[in-house]
């Protein structure tokens, strides 16, 4: 993951931040998938791995700072494994898990995207053989509406990311937590483009490392859409062990970036 100064690539539910509950067996999270480098084998994963939403059967939505990273310039990796239908990592759910492998070519950072402030840190990942929808693994719907349209709503964030307990969670975790004004270091507060992201916190939740990529979604009439993208938050290294669930996390607003999503997908 991409390290900027000042603070950190989101990658874990937690930190400080407590997991409020597995997704166990629910519908609720068959749009996550779980992201890492081909060439790292899915149980060594716990230091170099995101998240990413199912937008449709042969695109994935995650963070571009999840599909790159930075030698001078903004690299891509040249192929990445992807699992859907999963819940743990250590358990054998083969019968659930669809397993994809994407070349280089076919992950699409956004052309605007700055490896050392983080704005437009969107990709979108291509599939060459389509995903087949089950009770397991379904598509997000994106919301197009204003951002402003879910202040202090609780809505809810997944991951594999860091726990209170641990540096990684083999089963994935979802928190509650609200769009809120910004709670950061004044050095960072300055850093939030607030048109292209928006930050969520609840005291003692947070995404944290491991989590990036993932998706943050509300419900509106029993109905799931996707708001954001984990990002990026205050480093632990330079703020203190407890500074996710302290501070906000960082989020992409996605419906900024409805057209240029719109042009891969349609």
């Amino acid at each position: 993951m991409v390290s900027v100064p000042g603070f950190h690539c989101l990658g874990g539910v937690g930190g400080r931040p407590k997991p409020e509950f597995p997704t166990r067996g629910r519908n609720k999270g068959g749009w996550m998938v779980y992201i890492h480098p081909t060439e790292i084998s899915l149980k060594d994963t716990k230091v170099a791995h995101c998240g990413g939403s199912i937008i449709s059967r042969r695109h994935i939505l995650t963070a571009a700072h999840c599909v790159t990273f930075y030698i001078g310039t903004v690299t891509k990796f040249n192929n990445l494994t992807l699992h859907t239908g999963r819940r743990d990592l250590f358990e054998d759910e083969s019968h659930k898990e669809q397993l994809r492998t994407i070349i280089g070519s076919n992950i699409i950072v956004h052309p605007e995207y700055d490896s050392q402030t983080l704005n437009n840190d969107i990709a979108i990942l291509v599939l060459d053989d389509p995903l087949s929808f089950n009770k397991w693994t379904m598509a997000i719907a994106l919301s197009t509406r204003d951002i402003s349209h879910i202040d202090g709503k609780l809505c809810r964030a997944t991951g594999w990311g860091k726990t209170e307990y641990a540096a990684f969670s083999s089963v994935l975790i979802e928190i509650r937590i609200k769009k809120q004004r910004c709670k950061l270091p004044d050095d960072l507060d300055k850093r939030v483009n607030t048109t292209t992201m928006f930050c969520a916190h609840k005291p003692g939740r947070d995404a944290c490392s491991g989590d990036s990529g993932g998706p943050y979604v509300c419900r509106f009439k029993k109905k799931w859409f996707q708001y954001g993208i984990v990002s990026w938050g205050p480093e632990p290294s330079v703020y203190g062990d407890q500074a996710c669930g302290t501070y906000s996390g960082v989020y992409v607003n996605v419906a900024h970036y409805t057209d240029w999503i719109n042009g891969f997908i349609q």
